[in-house]
């Protein structure tokens, strides 16, 4: 689904922690047949180069490897082929792909080449544009929380149920504890805010701000609560 997508991209942008995102070829595009698994050699003779506009979102998370770049992405290429996570839905990293690694609000692109990884100066548009083109459509979202030293565990549920006149909206809610069971749930009503900061809003309201979150299937989330 097209949301899924743009959540791991707003994901990506708006986690203040180090992080990655990896980008595959949209389906479909008049590019595809001549881009697709094509090294950056072949894409230069026929006069391409990788642009944002051709590539979605299939996956972000936190990046908790304390290394140098190219190290981390040849582990990425690793796990994203022989093990990747259970809720990613894009093919195995491959050539044409690209991964984009964030340090310290520095956004870097590599693109996924024949023979290791190429930097691109130029495929990345700059968060606010990101943020801009993402803007969330009716939908679901849902993040996974994870305390201090993973001593605790949670879901958050949250699902856009319509938007009034005045253009404000109404999120209904659900929070799981680390069994998957149902601990509460509710609705915020009136409220202009992105499906991010009403997530923000809800931790606060229920004294979860200090763990940390990573986006995952909404699906997933209900399918194993029961719902």
């Amino acid at each position: 689904m097209a949301y899924i997508n743009d959540v791991w991209l707003r994901a990506f942008v708006r986690n203040k922690i180090d992080g990655f995102c990896i980008f595959q070829l949209k389906d479909g595009i008049p590019e595809w047949k001549e881009m697709a698994f094509q090294s950056s050699i072949c894409l230069e003779r026929r006069g391409l180069v990788p642009e944002y506009k051709n590539y979605t979102a299939v996956y972000s998370s936190l990046l908790l490897r304390n290394k140098d770049s190219m190290d981390v992405l040849e582990e990425l290429y690793v796990d994203f082929n022989i093990n990747h996570p259970s809720n990613f839905n894009g093919h195995s990293l491959s050539v044409s792909d690209i991964v984009a690694i964030k340090r310290d609000g520095v956004v870097r692109c590599y693109y996924v080449d024949s023979m290791g990884f190429t930097a691109l100066s130029d495929f990345w548009p700059g968060d606010e544009t990101v943020l801009e083109a993402t803007k969330e459509p009716y939908g679901s979202w849902a993040w996974h929380l994870t305390g201090p030293m993973k001593q605790r565990e949670a879901n958050i549920f949250l699902r856009k149920a319509y938007q009034k006149p005045n253009g404000s909206n109404r999120y209904d809610y659900a929070i799981y504890n680390g069994q998957h069971e149902l601990y509460d749930r509710g609705h915020l009503n009136d409220c202009n805010l992105s499906a991010f900061d009403v997530c923000e809003k809800i931790m606060r309201m229920y004294h979860l701000s200090e763990m940390t979150t990573t986006v995952v299937d909404p699906d997933t989330v209900l399918m194993v609560a029961g719902e």
